[in-house]
């Protein structure tokens, strides 16, 4: 009934259950010869179908015949093409700079620490508690950690006797309070296109980052505040003798051109008009 409603020329999904339902409605309407949109396919992640593989391997062979898929990154591509054989165009997720405000929860006269995000693995939930229990002898941070999940009792628990970390439920519009950190954490395993770190690095926020699928992906090849396997021998050593000889300005500033270069709305929006060109020429 929406199709026959609007007609569409181009339907454009996102991974994974509306491709199932496009895939559905194509199945049910193959008769009816005058329903021939186009299709534009968003692949957001590194890892599609984890619940459903048998499922993916039936569906993904109609969108690569149907060369309908677009990668939202470079790791993502490399993923796509491990999995399914196939080579996809990149389109970068684009972004506008949020005003900001000042966080009232900061402490003064710390270096104010940012992690938000599901409390689960993928997230790198555990590396951050190993982190923090490494360096809960330190005087100079303060962790904000923002999120819930499978660890939020065993985060609650371990905030309880260290009053150098803050936990929160949810802080509401987060966006616009990045640029009150000194630092976001993210030690994800892996990622599509997180838009936190680059919400944070258009706020001037620099971010300490596992080298993961995805978030590595945001920032210069050459991003000093990256480790890689998330080793916390080498978070800690970050922590506790590299962020002392940065130029924090100068990172801050590497951080928001390259965001600004590869993430605007604006470049997001004139690559996807040209896709949708092809498509209907």
């Amino acid at each position: 009934n929406i199709y026959l409603k609007y007609e569409p020329d181009i339907i454009h999904v996102h991974t994974e259950m509306p491709d199932f339902a496009l895939w559905i409605f194509r199945k049910m309407a193959w008769t009816f010869w005058w329903i021939k949109p186009k299709y534009v396919r968003t692949i957001h992640s590194t890892q599609l179908w984890n619940s459903w593989k048998p499922l993916g391997r039936i569906i993904e062979p109609y969108y690569i015949k149907h060369k309908c898929n677009v990668a939202i990154s470079s790791s993502t591509k490399e993923c796509y093409e491990i999995a399914y054989g196939d080579s996809l165009p990149i389109i970068f997720n684009g972004l506008e700079e949020v005003p900001q405000k000042r966080f009232e929860g900061l402490i003064k006269g710390k270096v104010n620490v940012l992690f938000a995000g599901r409390f689960c693995p993928e997230k790198g939930i555990d590396t951050l508690l190993n982190v923090l229990k490494t360096m809960q002898d330190s005087e100079k941070y303060h962790f904000h950690i923002v999120g819930a999940g499978a660890y939020a009792n065993e985060i609650r628990d371990f905030a309880k006797h260290n009053n150098r970390i803050s936990v929160y439920d949810k802080i509401y519009g987060l966006s616009q309070y990045i640029g009150s950190f000194d630092f976001l954490f993210m030690p994800s395993r892996f990622e599509g296109l997180p838009l936190l770190s680059i919400e944070a690095s258009l706020a001037h926020t620099p971010t300490i980052i596992n080298r993961s699928p995805g978030l590595k992906d945001t920032f210069p090849i050459d991003w000093p505040l990256a480790v890689d396997n998330n080793s916390v021998e080498a978070f800690v050593d970050i922590f506790r003798n590299k962020l002392v000889d940065i130029n924090y300005e100068q990172l801050a500033d590497i951080a928001y051109k390259y965001a600004k270069d590869n993430f605007s709305i604006g470049k997001m929006q004139r690559e996807y008009e040209a896709v949708y060109n092809l498509k209907i020429k």
